[in-house]
């Protein structure tokens, strides 16, 4: 009955905190969401200018290290949580593709 019980009270608390996107102790987010949408790209900042978007994704998570990139230039192929990478033409000083995690 207490296994039943405690399971039952794990599961609860990590449902809340994929609903309100923070931890148990309430400082650090777990997820960046959007009400229930987990953002992993930001498709409304192509066409911006590189720093609005920049400025976009930062007020949405300031934890996240954002790195620009040139289009077609070579990146490293490891996955990093909490990395954006925003490739910006730097002769139109817009953004082309949608930036995302990783």
């Amino acid at each position: 009955m207490y296994n039943l019980f405690f399971t039952s009270a794990v599961w609860l608390i990590a449902a809340l905190e994929l609903l309100h996107g923070v931890s148990a102790e309430g400082s650090q987010p777990l997820l960046r969401h959007n009400r229930l949408r987990v953002l992993t790209e930001w498709p409304e900042c192509v066409s911006m200018g590189c720093d609005a978007c920049k400025s976009l994704i930062q007020g949405g998570d300031p934890s996240l290290e954002l790195v620009y990139v040139a289009p077609n230039s070579v990146v490293t192929m490891d996955y990093v949580e909490n990395r954006v990478r925003i490739v910006c033409d730097f002769t139109t000083d817009t953004v082309p593709q949608p930036p995302n995690i990783g």
